[in-house]
C-alpha cells in the first residue's frame, strides 16, 4: 500500500507543477509492479486475495487441505472423526452403535453430554485413559496433546462421578 500511496502522491504533485504535460517523463509503475511490491512486502508467497471475494490465479493452483466428513450427532462421534482422520470406515457406525448400547445399559441418554468435540475427547481420555488415547491417535497419524497432564484422580473425580455431573 505504501508504493500505491507514493505513486498517487507523485502523480498529484507532478500535475500541479506542469499542467500541459503532467505525466511526461514520470516513471509510472504498472499495476503488476505495484502488486509484486505489495506481495513482497507481505512476505515470500504472500497473497492479497484474502481481502477479496474471489481467489486469485496463483492461489487456485495451491494444494488444498483434504476435506473430512464430520457427520453424525455430537455425542456419538468416534475419536478418529473428532481428530479429523481422512480414512473413515464402517467402524464409525460400530462406534455409534456401541454408544447407543452403553446408553441403554446405563439408562442415561445422551451418555456423554457435551458442547463440542474437545469435550468429547476430554471425556474419552478420562474413560479410556491417556495412554490408550495417545496410542489411538498415533495409529491414525495424529497427536493428542494435553498440557499439563491430568493429575491422578481421587474417588470423587472418577469418570463415573464426572459423567453423573454432566
Amino acid at each position: 500500500m505504501d508504493s500505491t500511496n507514493s505513486l498517487f502522491a507523485y502523480k498529484c504533485n507532478s500535475s500541479k507543477i506542469d499542467n500541459k504535460s503532467s505525466f511526461k517523463g514520470a516513471s509510472i509503475k504498472s499495476s503488476q509492479q505495484i502488486s509484486s511490491n505489495l506481495t513482497q512486502s507481505l512476505g515470500q508467497g504472500g497473497c492479497v486475495c484474502g481481502s477479496r471475494l474471489t481467489v486469485c490465479r496463483g492461489c487456485r493452483h495451491l494444494p488444498r487441505a483434504p476435506t473430512v466428513r464430520r457427520g453424525g450427532t455430537l455425542g456419538f462421534r468416534p475419536p478418529e472423526v473428532m481428530m479429523r482422520h481422512i480414512e473413515q470406515t464402517t467402524a464409525v457406525d460400530i462406534w455409534a452403535v456401541g454408544i447407543i448400547f452403553i446408553s441403554f445399559l446405563s439408562g442415561r441418554y445422551p451418555f456423554i453430554k457435551v458442547d463440542d468435540d474437545l469435550d468429547v475427547l476430554h471425556a474419552f481420555t478420562h474413560l479410556i485413559g491417556y495412554e490408550r488415547m495417545q496410542m489411538g491417535a498415533r495409529s491414525i497419524g495424529r497427536r493428542l496433546l494435553l498440557d499439563p497432564r491430568p493429575l491422578p484422580m481421587e474417588a470423587s473425580d472418577s469418570p463415573i462421578a464426572w459423567l453423573k455431573t454432566r
